[in-house]
């Protein structure tokens, strides 16, 4: 019985044995390639990463680049001057833009002069951009029709935007006097502009700003005086204001001095309206 019990005892403690040992067996083999498999993962890992970020770089220096007005050195393709380019271009919108006349009539309007700089500046925006302006004015893509049309679209709209901002510049002159003019109210380069526009604020009824407290002011509290008054002015009617302020840049006149009491030193107007000529390629 005894002896049983004790062959019993081997037999369990033999099992136990065994399994234990393959158990630190199976957990040593398991520690060993767990490392090497994450290695093996974080290098993937790493690698696409990397990738990832070569194209990104890539990519960013190019729009930085062409931000900023540099032409990209890594560029395999040098642009040539075609002379006949800008007569390519000009059929080119012409056809393209046929259902927008205002592009199409802006770009037909150039001079000669004209075109050819709005050319070279165009076709320096489409290198920095990866292409060509001669691969989409002379059809160089027909046998990639998807990409033509889009470098044609990418083209076109950069077109409009031109027109648009062209189109623009005299308003824009006119909004860069009146924030000269507001920043620096004393300054002898607005000041005739900035007693104009105040002069038409007040007699249309659009501040409370009177002319009566205007008068009696120091010629420093003057300025604020007009300042507040045209800043009014904007907010209380701006469609009516903004008609005020065309015929202000418009009016070629000059500019009606204030009336001042004998106590007040009398405004003198040094320098005639502010009208910067529009910026354009015509």
């Amino acid at each position: 019985m005894y002896l049983l019990v004790l062959v019993l005892l081997v037999v369990a403690a033999g099992t136990a044995s065994v399994i234990l040992d393959r158990r630190w067996r199976a957990q040593r083999t398991l520690n060993e390639t767990t490392p090497a498999a994450a290695a093996s993962t974080s290098a993937t890992a790493s690698a696409e990463a990397a990738s990832d970020a070569t194209v990104m770089s890539k990519v960013t220096d190019r729009v930085a680049s062409a931000l900023r007005g540099v032409p990209l050195v890594g560029d395999r393709l040098i642009r040539k001057k075609d002379p006949n380019l800008p007569g390519q271009f000009r059929e080119w919108i012409a056809k393209t833009c046929a259902d927008d006349p205002s592009v199409n009539n802006w770009v037909q309007g150039l001079s000669q002069e004209g075109l050819q700089a709005f050319t070279n500046h165009l076709s320096v925006f489409c290198s920095e951009m990866g292409f060509e302006l001669a691969w989409v004015v002379q059809q160089q893509l027909a046998i990639q029709p998807e990409l033509a049309q889009t470098f044609a679209q990418v083209v076109g709209h950069y077109c409009r935007a031109c027109q648009q901002a062209a189109g623009a510049q005299d308003e824009l002159e006119v909004y860069k006097t009146l924030q000269a003019f507001e920043s620096n109210p004393a300054s002898k380069k607005t000041q005739a502009f900035g007693h104009k526009l105040f002069a038409k604020v007040v007699e249309a009824g659009l501040t409370s700003v009177s002319m009566s407290e205007y008068l009696i002011a120091a010629p420093k509290e003057q300025q604020q005086y007009m300042v507040r008054a045209i800043r009014e002015a904007a907010k209380t009617n701006h469609v009516v204001f903004n008609r005020l302020l065309k015929e202000v840049a418009s009016d070629s006149a000059p500019a009606s001095t204030v009336a001042q009491p004998a106590t007040t030193q009398a405004h003198t107007t040094a320098d005639q309206d502010a009208n910067a000529s529009a910026t354009s390629f015509a």
